[in-house]
């Protein structure tokens, strides 16, 4: 991924960062100058996030470790980024959730978990982050090519 702008002194967080799009989008954030907020369940794939953004930005790499589907993670994980890159300027959400199988064989317990993940979260987080947003701010919602060109079974 290219990021053909100079984003020196701007604060990225990016819901979703340890791996995939997330990822992606966090490291060329990252090698465009910003500071990250990187955002996941799984810590040691943002230790590695957050390792190898160090090498490329003069800015901060901040590591979030959160389930932002659990009940207050969302507005937690806004105040974390605040507090560890002094603001934000682009809130990115990367996180999606599908169940991968027939509609007939889903269960309701995986719709719960889709609606959590791919409704709620971000519309928490958004909640949360327009509060703190600086002037001119960017929040932007990502999603995988699944979504322009769905597979049989998703």
């Amino acid at each position: 991924m290219t990021v053909n702008a100079d984003l020196t002194g701007r604060r990225v967080m990016v819901v979703g960062g340890s791996s995939g799009l997330g990822r992606a989008s966090a490291l060329a954030a990252a090698r465009a100058g910003a500071s990250i907020a990187v955002v996941g369940r799984r810590e040691n794939l943002l230790d590695e996030v957050v390792a190898e953004a160090a090498g490329l930005s003069a800015g901060k790499a901040v590591k979030i470790v959160a389930d932002v589907c659990e009940p207050g993670a969302a507005a937690r994980a806004v105040d974390e980024a605040v507090a560890g890159m002094g603001g934000i300027d682009c809130l990115l959400l990367t996180l999606a959730w599908s169940p991968f199988g027939l509609l007939s064989e889903t269960d309701e317990q995986a719709w719960q978990k889709a609606m959590a993940t791919n409704v709620m979260a971000p519309s928490l987080i958004t909640r949360a982050a327009v509060l703190v947003l600086a002037e001119g701010g960017l929040v932007g919602y990502g999603s995988p090519t699944v979504a322009e060109k769905p597979a049989h079974g998703l």
